[in-house]
């Protein structure tokens, strides 16, 4: 049997292209995908967790920040926000209490809420997948964008993008944080002043400033060299902007690099 394959010109006689602000590919029409795709054919992969992230944030927090970086810069320059992964690599870690993944080792308990782990084969062959279906539906560029940070989620990251490397398909990633180009002004922790304050500006509501008082522990699970009393609503949204501007001015690049076979 002959396989399917996608074509936007016999699609387009079939499917008249409508004007959209939308941006999430789930709540597009099929002829509001057609027009972002026409204008700027780059998808964008947020990746996160479901993990603790101190008792005073959202369980969502690296998804939070990754997902509204991509759907800023794509209502900025242009593209589609594939849905959130929830999966993520991170690894074990020794404390007094024994070994543990992620932060539950760090904490030398098992947390409550983090529910991320995944084998690496397994996470990388998942996100492979996910790029090849933006490849063979007509995107010409995928992005991939974590808001959860250790070093191993950015190698796995890394073997993806050389995976479509070799076969000339351009898939480039980036730690949300590291978005903001002059690293004197990049902020990054766990859970700490800096992920506070980011909650703070996406949706303060999420946030109880007051939910780690009277515990012996206070700072249980939060890794920061920023004080988590400096949080504010306002550093969250200056580091938003830098990343905004910053991601876009890359994305911008590299699809034209792309172009230009670079």
């Amino acid at each position: 049997m002959k396989r399917l394959q996608y074509d936007v010109r016999k699609i387009s006689d079939n499917i008249d292209k409508e004007e959209t602000e939308k941006v999430e590919i789930e709540n597009m029409r099929p002829g509001e995908l057609l027009s972002r795709l026409e204008q700027f054919p780059v998808a964008y992969f947020p990746l996160g967790t479901i993990e603790w992230h101190g008792r005073q944030n959202p369980l969502g927090c690296d998804t939070i920040k990754a997902r509204e970086l991509c759907k800023s810069v794509a209502q900025k320059i242009g593209g589609v926000v594939m849905p959130s992964v929830y999966y993520a690599a991170d690894k074990d870690f020794e404390s007094q209490e024994g070994t543990g993944y992620g932060m539950d080792g760090i904490s030398g308990m098992v947390l409550p809420g983090s529910f991320y782990q995944i084998d690496l084969e397994l996470l990388k062959k998942y996100l492979i997948n996910g790029c090849a279906n933006c490849f063979n539906r007509g995107f010409e560029m995928v992005v991939l964008i974590s808001g959860h940070n250790p070093p191993i989620q950015e190698e796995v990251m890394k073997e993806v993008s050389e995976y479509f490397k070799n076969k000339n398909k351009k898939v480039i990633y980036s730690m949300e944080c590291n978005c903001v180009m002059d690293e004197s002004n990049r902020m990054c922790d766990h859970a700490g002043g800096y992920e506070t304050s980011m909650m703070l500006h996406y949706n303060e509501e999420l946030v109880n400033m007051k939910a780690n008082e009277g515990y012996e522990q206070e700072l249980l699970g939060i890794g920061t060299s920023y004080p988590l009393e400096t949080s504010s609503k306002e550093i969250g949204q200056k580091q938003a902007s830098l990343q905004i501007a910053g991601m876009s001015m890359w994305v911008i690049d590299e699809y034209k690099r792309r172009a230009n076979n670079g």
